[in-house]
């Protein structure tokens, strides 16, 4: 198994290292208690103090540091000595945990954490609370915490991360390779988790997401219940950060997650990447420099399978799924189908609604039958074109990936941003206007496909309607 990312949100298109990062720490502010904590191989350094802003950033909070060596009254609580005295009778003072009820610890070298200390986390990661009997008090307290755990060992060191604590973190990083430069300051988006904290309570997640989930994990050889029940949990965060109200499979399906939540002690299958503990991994220095395809198709060539020449694209002949009913078009109408959405945390993907309003309202007077796709956190994009050409169609949040090929399979033309679904309406054959930014490098991640047409500019925000306009007719009869 793979454990490369290779989607724009956790469901779209190729993921950098660094952008890999960023979406965990956003998956984690959503629902620091939930998910439970971060684990983060990171020695101090620029890399880890940006991405430690970065997640302070979308968090309600600071995370609040646990001291090395920290003592179980300072921690747990204990006999408040000053009110004792004052009043007479013994009198209990919270400590850390009860403090930061609500928030995020962070423990600066995780693997230097006590046994006891380690021991006492996680029995409070576990019931939400602390319960202590201390000096003749009994102490007890909510303390629903995430905690942010900054492992700091190598290879060879005899310090390791305890392994109760380690089970408790959802999440697992690893950004000991990053430089520098892997690694761009990014501004925050505190609104988008408000937003997705906000929808979280409403996602649902089907069974077939469970199926996939728990097959997966059966497929691994683990069969504790703390792995695949953490798993959902990060699903159902991506899945309010994407603006959805619904898990599907492609949440729970990414290998990388898997590899990371899905640990073994004897170590499990072997698997091919980059994630620490890999049996196959991809040892090619200059990886980050391939087109995803080309990366893909070396890893798996280190790991024993054949390579592809040039790696082909994906055969969707099996894919006979009828487009989906609520376009509402004649079989006959030539679809100009419109992705305007991106990753919530890439902002700077994205070409402006009311430039891609303009371009159906055009697209329309030539013809062609407008359809606005993506998911449903794109409706207000939609409201925008709709309003503008009342006559085009609002897919968004009514497509599964099968409706997206049979649509790809019918449509003259598709436009659209850096996003996953332009990869598979590429794929499909149809002539493909894809929309990049310096925010993303088509060299490394343009879809791929007989009839795809790039075109980049720096910051879209500015490109005009004219030029995109131009290039979609040239699309179409290329």
């Amino acid at each position: 198994m793979s454990t490369d990312a290779d989607d724009d949100s956790l469901a779209g298109a190729a993921l950098s290292p660094w952008d890999e990062a960023l979406i965990a720490a956003a998956v984690f502010a959503v629902d620091p208690q939930g998910v439970g904590g971060i684990r983060v191989r990171a020695l101090p350094g620029p890399v880890r103090e940006r991405w430690q802003a970065y997640v302070s950033g979308l968090l309600p909070t600071p995370p609040r540091r646990v001291p090395i060596g920290i003592t179980d009254d300072r921690l747990l609580g204990g006999l408040d000595l000053p009110a004792t005295l004052q009043t007479g009778r013994p009198v209990a003072r919270i400590g850390l945990l009860a403090e930061s009820d609500g928030g995020v610890l962070l423990l600066a070298m995780a693997e230097r954490v006590e046994p006891g200390v380690a021991a006492r986390l996680s029995a409070t990661l576990d019931t939400g609370e602390v319960v202590a009997e201390r000096e003749g008090l009994t102490l007890r307290a909510p303390a629903r915490l995430g905690v942010i755990a900054f492992d700091e060992s190598g290879g060879d060191d005899d310090e390791r991360m305890d392994e109760g604590l380690l089970d408790r973190l959802g999440l697992h990083l690893d950004l000991s390779a990053l430089g520098h430069r892997d690694a761009e300051e990014t501004e925050a988006d505190g609104e988008a988790i408000v937003a997705a904290r906000a929808l979280l309570p409403q996602v649902g997640v089907p069974e077939d997401a469970i199926e996939a989930l728990v097959t997966t994990a059966v497929a691994l050889g683990v069969y504790s219940l703390r792995p695949p029940l953490q798993a959902l949990k990060v699903a159902r965060c991506a899945a309010a950060l994407d603006g959805r109200t619904e898990v599907d499979k492609e949440d729970v399906v990414r290998s990388g997650w898997y590899f990371r939540l899905m640990r073994r002690r004897d170590g499990g299958p072997l698997w091919s990447g980059i994630a620490p503990g890999c049996a196959l991994p991809h040892t090619n220095p200059a990886r980050d420099a391939l087109h995803t395809l080309e990366r893909q198709a070396e890893q798996l060539a280190e790991a024993g399978v054949p390579e592809a020449q040039p790696p082909a694209l994906p055969d969707l002949s099996w894919c006979r799924t009828p487009v989906p009913a609520a376009l509402a078009a004649p079989p006959t109408a030539r679809l100009a189908l419109l992705v305007p959405g991106a990753a919530p945390h890439r902002p700077a993907k994205r070409w402006p609604a009311a430039r891609y309003a303009a371009l159906a309202v055009a697209l329309a007077r030539d013809g062609l039958l407008p359809v606005v796709l993506g998911t449903s956190a794109e409706a207000k994009a939609a409201r925008v074109i709709l309003d503008a050409c009342p006559e085009a169609r609002d897919l968004t949040g009514q497509t599964s990936l099968l409706d997206l090929a049979a649509l790809g399979r019918q449509a003259a033309l598709a436009v659209g941003n850096d996003t996953g679904p332009m990869h598979l309406l590429a794929a499909t054959g149809c002539p493909a206007l894809v929309l990049f930014s310096a925010a993303s490098d088509p060299t490394l991640c343009a879809p791929r496909g007989p009839r795809v047409r790039v075109f980049r500019a720096e910051t879209l925000e500015t490109v005009a309607f004219e030029p995109i306009y131009v290039e979609a007719l040239d699309a179409l009869v290329s």
